[in-house]
């Protein structure tokens, strides 16, 4: 086989290859729109306009310049298959999940309680900083819940991988997504509405259960790699509320995006690791470690100036 027949069988990769135009697009629009508010501070109405704009030019590049996308019934095919706990298949990749578990109870705990936590009695953790609580508390707390489904829902899949099961790895991740999503756009430009957040948690899980009735995944792609592109964006023209949010995002992106090169390289590091580990177990704990990080900055954070 060729190499591109290749990804797409062992379907680690196909969906990413065919985004190269929506990458382009939000790199080269949203480049434009940040120098131009650079050169001439564009009023925040005219920003959220060129964001819508450049949302919608990115649907239409999506589905305009790629065929749909079908799931790979060999990307079920993992690596490491290897039975290694008790009676629990795909060991690795079914326990790997743990840690997503692990930040759901301890953000969940520390968003919650703050000083009164078990979180903070036992780690002597300050508690989250919230400018507004009463909008932000909700978001992250949205947020850990789908951490903590992600956790349940891919050990789910993992034990048995196929598409039925795929559903409910891939619906908290979108859960997750749009909670991140909706928490930037509060912190930059508090238009995180209730009717907002449920619109982009429902357009999120309405993307897997589109996929689900057509095995398209452009939809779920957009969700998950367009909402993500946005985060950096909204940074850009809207400064944050907080210190070192900038920061403390993008190097939640950089172990995201590390964890979807070592899922793409699943077989290719096994067989490096002399069949210890595979690159979706990888994949796992590198996502783990990125979706901890927003734990560590909730702890570290202060508003800024403006945010006061």
């Amino acid at each position: 086989m060729e190499t591109e027949e290749t990804t797409d069988e062992i379907g680690k990769a196909p969906k990413e290859k065919k985004l190269a135009p929506l990458f382009a697009t939000v790199l080269i629009l949203g480049g434009l729109a940040v120098c131009l508010d650079r050169a001439f501070s564009l009023a925040t109405h005219t920003k959220i306009c060129m964001l819508l704009f450049i949302t919608v030019v990115a649907i239409i590049v999506m589905f305009t310049t790629s065929e749909p996308i079908p799931q790979a019934l060999a990307y079920h095919n993992f690596a490491d298959q290897r039975c290694l706990v008790c009676c629990v298949p795909n060991s690795f990749d079914v326990l790997s999940n743990v840690p997503f578990l692990l930040v759901a109870i301890f953000g969940l705990d520390h968003c919650s309680n703050g000083n009164n936590g078990f979180v903070a009695r036992l780690f002597g953790v300050p508690p989250p900083v919230f400018i507004s609580p009463d909008t932000e508390r909700p978001l992250w707390l949205l947020y850990f819940v789908g951490v903590g489904l992600v956790s349940v829902g891919s050990a789910y899949y993992h034990w048995k991988p196929n598409n039925a099961r795929l559903v409910w790895d891939r619906l908290p991740m979108t859960i997750a997504f749009m909670a991140v999503l909706s928490n930037v756009i509060e912190e930059t430009t508090n238009l995180a509405t209730p009717w907002l957040v449920v619109s982009l948690v429902l357009v999120g899980a309405g993307s897997v259960f589109y996929w689900h009735v057509t095995d398209d995944l452009r939809p779920y792609a957009m969700v998950q790699f367009y909402s993500l592109a946005l985060l950096p964006l909204l940074m850009l023209l809207f400064p944050s509320q907080y210190s070192g949010a900038m920061p403390g995002y993008l190097l939640s992106l950089l172990f995201y995006i590390a964890a979807k090169i070592t899922e793409a390289k699943d077989k290719q590091i096994f067989e490096a690791t002399g069949r210890r580990v595979s690159g979706h177990t990888l994949k796992h704990l590198l996502a783990g470690i990125a979706t901890s990080l927003a734990s560590v900055m909730l702890m570290k954070r202060t508003p800024t100036a403006v945010g006061v």
